[in-house]
């Protein structure tokens, strides 16, 4: 599975599985035409900001769901799931399985499910 750079930051990179990919435009069309740009610059800036090991203002934008699973959430309910992992190359990496939109607070068990298949996926090729 190769995964795709998103940002680099002076802590750790930002990855995308190839599933991250594709379901943020999918997620990202659930958001109204009007508020789509917005609401994945929020996702972005709360990543970039991770790589960067930057203070998060709002807590509840990057919450501990459990198994060792993350979820940066935009206030437009866009989210991505995923975990911090080492590299080989002896680098940190947050690596987002995929993206989901939902305003509820809690996550559905179904996507931490999912976000630890992958993880597992990619350890197992690393």
């Amino acid at each position: 599975m190769a995964l795709e750079i998103f940002c680099r930051g002076t802590h750790r990179l930002v990855l995308f599985t190839p599933d991250a990919i594709t379901t943020l435009e999918e997620a990202a069309e659930q958001v109204p035409p009007q508020k789509r740009v917005a609401c994945k610059a929020q996702l972005f800036r709360i990543l970039q900001r991770l790589a960067n090991g930057e203070q998060l203002r709002n807590k509840a934008r990057f919450r501990y769901e459990g198994h060792g699973i993350y979820a940066a959430k935009a206030r437009c309910g866009l989210r991505g799931y995923g975990w911090f992992q080492a590299l080989p190359v002896g680098e940190s990496a947050f690596i987002v399985s995929h993206h989901i939109v939902k305003k509820k607070q809690k996550a559905n068990p179904k996507d931490v499910v999912r976000a630890v298949a992958a993880r597992n996926n990619v350890e197992s090729r690393t």
